[in-house]
């Protein structure tokens, strides 16, 4: 199942190829649609840069947002199940994994 979730999350949130180690998910002109649930509390977000943040998509009604690290090295993924079942994690520039509620996502940078 791990492996599953590894896949899709991959797959889910590489999107277009800018260069191995990047995101392109990241590098994207910003879109209404990637505004984070107005449900956060205000501290929710904790290592990640919200002005950066992007939805990646969405695995059995749980939705993904991903986002910059606030000191630039690093990468945050926000998997919102619900009002009360999200969770952030953030990790260095190599990819970040997420447990929780919604599931266990991956995110690996693009090339990988």
């Amino acid at each position: 199942m791990l492996v599953l979730l590894t896949a899709l999350g991959a797959a889910l949130l590489s999107g277009c190829v800018v260069g191995e180690g990047g995101y392109a998910d990241l590098e994207r002109e910003r879109a209404p649609s990637d505004v984070p649930p107005a449900r956060l509390p205000a501290d929710a977000w904790g290592d990640a840069d919200v002005s950066t943040a992007g939805f990646v998509g969405e695995h059995e009604g749980t939705r993904l947002w991903l986002a910059r690290s606030q000191d630039g090295n690093g990468v945050c993924l926000l998997q919102y199940p619900d009002a009360l079942g999200w969770i952030v994690g953030c990790a260095g520039p190599d990819g970040v994994e997420t447990f929780g509620p919604g599931g266990t996502f991956t995110v690996l940078p693009d090339g990988v």
